[in-house]
C-alpha cells in the first residue's frame, strides 16, 4: 500500500511538471545604445503623435486593429491594408486566448518613445524546462515596431527554443550591435545562465539590419535567417565565406519581382558557400501572415540544418 501511494503521488509529480506552462518575460537594462528617437519625418509629425498617444493609452490588441497602425498610413495599397488588418486582427484574437502572452507589456511604447531611451526593452519567450543547453533565437522586429504577434507567431513555431525579442525603435535596419549584445547578457542575467550561441533572425527592415549585424559579428551566431529582406549593397563584402545565410520571401514581392533580390543574391552566391532561399508562392511582404504554415516547416528546418553547439563567449 505503501508503495502504491508513492508512485500515485510520482504520477501527480510528474503531470504537474509535465503540464507546467512555458513564461513570457520583459526584459529591460541600462543602456547608451538604443534606439534614436522615432519619427516618420516632419510632414507626418501629426500622424506621428496620434500613434504615440495610441501606444501610451490602448492595448496593443485594439492598436493593431486600427488601419492607421496596420494598414495605409503606413504606405500601404487600400486591399493590401485590408487584407493585412483582417489577418492581423485574427492573430491577436489567439493572442488573447493564450494563457501568458496577454500578460506581457507591449514594447510598443518603448519603440515609440519621444527621446531616445536610456534603457533597453525586450520579450522574452523562456520554454519548460529551459537551461544552457536551450537553444536560442534572437529576432530583429520589422518596420513599426516590435509587435507581440512575431513573439506568439515564434513561439508556436519554436516552443523548445528560448527567444528573444529586442525592441528597437521602429526601424531595426541599422540596429546597433552593442544593443544586441547588451540584450543577449541581460537575458542571461535575468535566466541565471549563459545562453547558447543564437540564431540570428531579422524580419524585413530587421532583415536589413540583420544582414549589417552578422556580416559584422557572425561569430556570434550559428547563422541568420532573412524574412521579407534581401542584403543592402553595404553588406554583401562584409559576409564572409564561412557564413551561414538562409532568405525567404514571398514571390509577389517588389523586389524580387524587379531582380534586386536575385542581383544581390548572385553577389553572396560567390562568397557564401553555406546559403539558401526560398520564395513562398502568392505571397507579398506578409507572408508570416498570409502563409504561416508554409513558413514554420521550412523556418523548422532550416534551424534544424543551422546546428550550433558552442556557448557565447
Amino acid at each position: 500500500m505503501h508503495g502504491f501511494r508513492i508512485y500515485f503521488v510520482a504520477l501527480i509529480v510528474l503531470a504537474v511538471t509535465h503540464l507546467r506552462a512555458a513564461e513570457v518575460r520583459a526584459i529591460s537594462w541600462e543602456t547608451d545604445h538604443a534606439a534614436p528617437a522615432a519619427t516618420l519625418g516632419q510632414e507626418k509629425e501629426e500622424l506621428f503623435s496620434m500613434i504615440r498617444l495610441g501606444v501610451s493609452t490602448l492595448p496593443e490588441s485594439e492598436i493593431m486593429k486600427l488601419t492607421f497602425l496596420g494598414g495605409s498610413a503606413l504606405g500601404l495599397p487600400p486591399e493590401m491594408a485590408k487584407s493585412l488588418h483582417s489577418l492581423v486582427t485574427q492573430r491577436y484574437e489567439e493572442i488573447s486566448s493564450d494563457e501568458f502572452f496577454p500578460e506581457v507589456p507591449s514594447a510598443l511604447p518603448h519603440c515609440y518613445s519621444p527621446k531616445q531611451p536610456s534603457h533597453g526593452f525586450a520579450t522574452l519567450y523562456v520554454p519548460d524546462h529551459s537551461g544552457a543547453d536551450t537553444k536560442v533565437i534572437v529576432f530583429l522586429h520589422g518596420f513599426g515596431g516590435s509587435f507581440r504577434f512575431y513573439l506568439h507567431f515564434l513561439a508556436k513555431t519554436f516552443p523548445d527554443h528560448l527567444i528573444l525579442c529586442p525592441a528597437y525603435g521602429i526601424n531595426t535596419s541599422a540596429i546597433s550591435g552593442d544593443y544586441l549584445a547588451e540584450c543577449l547578457e541581460a537575458a542571461s542575467g535575468d535566466l541565471g545562465f549563459s545562453l547558447r550561441k543564437p540564431l540570428l533572425m531579422g524580419l524585413s527592415a530587421g532583415g536589413f539590419g540583420g544582414f549589417r549585424e552578422y556580416g559584422k559579428n557572425h561569430r556570434a551566431y550559428r547563422g541568420f535567417i532573412c524574412l521579407a529582406a534581401y542584403p543592402p549593397g553595404d553588406t554583401i563584402f562584409l559576409v564572409p565565406a564561412e557564413s551561414r545565410i538562409r532568405l525567404v520571401a514571398g514571390a509577389k514581392e517588389s523586389f524580387v519581382i524587379d531582380g534586386t533580390l536575385r542581383k544581390a543574391e548572385k553577389e553572396i552566391e560567390r562568397r557564401v558557400v553555406d546559403y539558401q532561399s526560398r520564395l513562398i508562392p502568392d505571397q507579398d511582404h506578409f507572408f508570416l501572415l498570409g502563409d504561416e504554415e508554409t513558413t514554420r516547416r521550412l523556418l523548422r528546418k532550416w534551424d534544424s540544418e543551422l546546428r550550433g553547439d558552442q556557448l557565447r563567449h
